[in-house]
């Protein structure tokens, strides 16, 4: 089969959504197929980071200004029509084409030229946005057409990939034919990263992501400040995020006055480099509170931490728990709370040296079994095949 996988990304990029469309690109190509990916967002990164096996070949959805477009802010509205013109200049149309996110006038756009070739739609979705975290806020255009695209439109397509189980049971509930696939990674091969630890003699943690309003990084702080006063050696790596944006945008974090002697910003860097920090410490960690927007998404940054071998420390929500468990690939927070959290990281600093290395094998084997693209080949494919 030829897969086209379109939508409003950058590619390559070291964000969750590059990342996705990587792992779902990298598992149908494994399956035997030809992918060729349209990203309609420029990248900043170097195309030599694509994959090699896959063609990249994408537009610039946002360069276009005509009639209302020229407006500052609205273009966002009405993208999809450089996509829809890229697919009408292809030699060969492919038999299906994949569209990442539930961006309304992609998805409008998409069916009508799905309608009019045959080729099979697809969705790949992978969260159900809080209106109030989308331009405009809950009563502006963006958080209108988002809702009207997840209860409406999103079921009028030939299949649905889900990320998690949250989406699964809804589409799934509304007759829609559904398959839930995780973030995919390919498990990194075995290198020896200079631990932090040998140099800081810490619990070393990290938070890797460019956050939003999901993280809940008042109870994440808080239980880190608790640590420390009872002792804890611990030391916090943010990656994603400079010092100055992370104090702006969330002012009301309160980090210590000399927090350098145990926290270390990175900024925004490449996802390779971005890895190698990851693979140096102990853990990573994520928590977030059970809102509708956590229970539907699926971390990235979770699979991603597996894949190199390196546990999760994580409260309960979307499908972690599935995979975190206690002695198997990291330590739960077992209450959303600064002592919750205190109490999770309390435990990963007593695991001894040889409890460790046992934690970090379990987390790649985890990875392997239920992260790994070449598991998901030919399910992926067997789903695309029932349509064609």
């Amino acid at each position: 089969m030829k897969i086209a996988y379109v939508g409003p990304f950058a590619f390559p990029e070291s964000h969750a959504n590059s990342l996705r469309v990587r792992g779902m690109a990298e598992a149908i190509a494994q399956g035997g197929h030809e992918v060729v990916i349209c990203p309609g967002m420029r990248s900043s990164e170097d195309k030599k980071n694509s994959l090699l096996s896959i063609h990249v070949d994408g537009v610039d959805e946002y360069s276009r200004r005509s009639g209302l477009s020229r407006l500052p802010g609205v273009r966002g509205l009405f993208i999809g029509d450089a996509t829809i013109d890229w697919l009408r200049s292809r030699s060969k149309k492919p038999d299906a084409i994949i569209l990442y996110g539930t961006h309304l006038s992609y998805l409008l756009r998409l069916q009508k030229y799905a309608a009019e070739t045959g080729v099979k739609l697809f969705l790949d979705v992978v969260e159900w946005y809080d209106p109030r975290h989308l331009p405009g806020g809950l009563f502006g255009p963006y958080a209108a057409m988002n809702e009207w695209a997840m209860r409406h439109a999103t079921k009028k397509v030939d299949g649905l990939f889900v990320i998690s189980s949250y989406l699964d049971r809804y589409f799934s509930s509304a007759g829609c034919r559904t398959l839930r696939v995780p973030p995919l990674f390919s498990v990194a091969p075995i290198k020896e990263s200079a631990s932090f630890r040998d140099t800081n003699a810490a619990l070393n943690v990290c938070y890797v992501g460019s956050p939003g309003k999901k993280e809940d990084f008042s109870v994440l702080f808080s239980g880190i400040k608790m640590a420390r006063d009872h002792g804890l050696p611990i030391y916090f790596h943010m990656v994603g995020v400079s010092e100055f944006e992370f104090r702006k945008s969330y002012p009301n974090v309160a980090l210590e006055e000399k927090s350098a002697d145990w926290l270390r910003f990175y900024g925004r860097i490449s996802n390779d480099a971005a890895k190698n920090v990851i693979a140096s410490c102990d853990f990573t960690i994520i928590v977030r509170q059970k809102t509708r927007v956590a229970q539907a998404g699926f971390p990235s940054k979770v699979s991603e931490s597996l894949s190199l071998g390196i546990p999760v420390i994580s409260n309960s929500f979307s499908d972690v728990e599935k995979y975190i468990r206690p002695n198997n690939a990291g330590v739960m927070i077992e209450d959303l709370s600064a002592n919750g959290v205190f109490t999770a990281l309390s435990a990963a600093a007593k695991l001894n040296d040889a409890e460790l290395i046992e934690l970090k094998s379990n987390a790649r084997a985890l990875a392997k079994r239920d992260f790994s693209p070449s598991e998901y080949s030919r399910e992926i494919g067997s789903f695309l095949s029932e349509f064609l």
